[in-house]
């Protein structure tokens, strides 16, 4: 069962993406917890749909959920909160600023 969910909201983030997920499974590598990586794009214009969901079919522990037009990061959290699966929440941002 997933512990944690890190929910991540996304827009014209294709540079990001791959560096995002690495950094971040590096980071729980340690960690003694199932967890999954909730990438939300919200409506980007770039190619971050095409390589998050590369990503999302090559590693169980990434999902995807894209939103149908840009609603603002508030909104993509909580789409990706609402799909969350686990029992804790973890946020963050796509830009690797955090």
């Amino acid at each position: 069962m997933t512990e944690v969910s890190i929910v991540v909201p996304l827009y014209n983030e294709r540079d990001n993406v791959a560096r995002l997920c690495a950094a971040t499974h590096e980071a729980l590598a340690g960690m003694d917890r199932a967890y999954e990586l909730v990438l939300v794009d919200d409506g980007s214009s770039d190619d971050t749909v095409s390589v998050a969901s590369a990503i999302a079919r090559s590693d169980a522990r990434v999902r995807l959920v894209v939103l149908a037009r840009n609603s603002g990061q508030t909104a993509a959290m909580a789409a990706g909160m609402a799909d969350a699966r686990s029992k804790y929440l973890v946020t963050m941002d796509g830009d690797l600023q955090n």
